[in-house]
């Protein structure tokens, strides 16, 4: 996915922001948090001296996936019907690999 495309481009910066932003919101100055936030610096920082503009771009494209699927968890668990599409999606997809998995069996 092209991040330009999606209308939201976000530098490097203002993304490892926003995450260390949510994992204060998520964890606070709890165990849970410095965990998240140690998590966080420690994948950033891994790819500090990524330069390849398509690798950079699919970096943040998925950290762009994980915040939107945190806050996609948690408007399900104030919506009942969100909550009950997630669990059948989530159990079409344990079927669908369940499945995969029995056709590979000689």
């Amino acid at each position: 996915m092209n991040p330009a495309a999606s209308g939201v481009q976000r530098t490097s910066r203002q993304l490892y922001r926003d995450c260390l932003r949510l994992a204060n919101h998520v964890g606070g100055r709890s165990a849970k948090g410095d965990a998240m936030r140690k998590m966080i610096s420690t994948e950033f920082r891994k790819h500090i001296d990524e330069t390849d503009p398509a690798r950079v771009a699919i970096l943040k494209a998925a950290a762009v996936r994980g915040l939107s699927n945190y806050f996609l968890h948690e408007s399900a668990s104030r919506d009942a019907k969100l909550k009950a599409r997630m669990e059948d999606q989530r159990i079409a997809v344990q079927a669908e690999i369940g499945e995969e998995q029995r056709a590979r069996k000689p």
